[in-house]
């Protein structure tokens, strides 16, 4: 967990985030959290990212939710699959 203390006189930036990882065998996962306070409370927003992955051996596959929220009412929800496929001892492709 972490927390920004904004150093500039009269303007509001707070910051506080959690980010959480945790492997299990071949499976990767992980959630993490923002919320961002400013001067102008509208302004203020949120961002929640939660993930996974699984190797496969031959490939990763993955996937990603994304979801934004700001003080005004907008929202912005994300869902990303994606897949790794090593091609060589140090390249790979991927598709997201």
């Amino acid at each position: 967990m972490s927390f920004n203390f904004e150093e500039i006189a009269g303007v509001k930036n707070d910051i506080t985030a959690l980010n959480l990882c945790s492997r299990a065998g071949k499976l990767d996962m992980g959630f993490a959290h923002q919320d961002q306070k400013n001067t102008v409370a509208a302004s203020d927003c949120g961002h929640s990212v939660l993930s996974a992955a699984y190797n496969l051996g031959v490939a990763h596959v993955s996937a990603q939710f994304q979801n934004s929220k700001q003080a005004t009412g907008l929202k912005d929800n994300r869902f990303v699959p994606g897949v790794l496929v090593p091609v060589a001892t140090n390249t790979d492709v991927s598709l997201a």
